[in-house]
C-alpha cells in the first residue's frame, strides 16, 4: 500500500537531554494530550522492546510497518512519545537516558521517530549489555567488508551504492 503524507516539519526537530524529573513531567503533558485517543504498539527491534504512543496516525502506520511487534506481555526497555499538540507547543524532542524515554512534540516526520528507536535500543544494549554500536553503511567487495562510518545525512549509502559491482557481478558476492 502507497501511503504518502506531506508533513508540516520535514526534518528533525532540535533535541535535548533532560533529567528525570523534568523527564517526567514532559510525560505527563504526553499523556495529558494524548488522553484516550492514542495509537500503541511494541517494536522488536533486535529483541529489545521499544513501545510508541502517539496520537498520530501517519506515525503509528509508518511504525507498525518497519518493525516486528513484540509480544504485548513484555515489558517495555525503552518508550517513545510522539505527540502531535497545538501549536504553542513547538517542534522539539526530549531524552532522558536513565528511563529510556524520549518525547517529541509536533513532528510527524518519520525519520526522526525511527532514528530515536535506534538510538534507545543502542543506548540500552550499551548500558546493559556492553555492546557498542556504530552509525554507518556496509558493502562486501571481493569477500572482505568496507564499512562507512559518518553523521546521518552525509552519503554513506548514496557513495556504496555508486561503487557497489554490476548488477551483473552482485550475484558473486551473495
Amino acid at each position: 500500500q502507497a501511503y504518502n503524507k506531506i508533513t508540516k516539519v520535514r526534518g528533525r526537530v532540535e533535541g535535548t537531554i533532560v533529567s528525570q524529573k523534568e523527564r517526567d513531567k514532559l510525560v505527563a503533558k504526553a499523556e495529558e494530550i494524548l488522553g484516550n485517543e492514542r495509537y500503541g504498539w511494541k517494536a522488536n527491534i533486535d529483541g529489545f522492546c521499544i513501545q510508541l504512543f502517539t496520537n498520530s496516525e501517519h506515525l503509528y502506520e509508518f511504525w507498525i510497518e518497519n518493525w516486528f511487534s513484540m509480544d504485548a506481555n513484555v515489558r517495555s526497555h525503552g518508550r517513545i512519545y510522539a505527540v502531535m499538540a497545538d501549536s504553542t507547543i513547538p517542534p522539539h524532542a526530549y531524552y532522558n537516558p536513565e528511563t529510556k524515554t524520549a518525547i517529541v512534540f509536533n513532528t510527524e516526520y518519520y525519520g526522526q521517530i525511527k532514528s530515536w528507536a535506534l538510538g534507545i535500543t543502542c543506548d540500552i544494549a550499551e548500558d546493559q549489555h556492553d555492546i557498542h554500536s556504530i552509525h554507518g553503511s556496509c558493502i562486501e567487495v571481493e569477500g572482505k567488508g568496507i564499512v562507512l562510518i559518518a553523521p546521518t545525512g552525509t552519503g554513506k549509502s548514496t557513495c556504496l551504492l555508486y561503487t557497489s559491482p554490476s548488477p551483473r557481478d552482485r550475484t558473486r558476492y551473495r
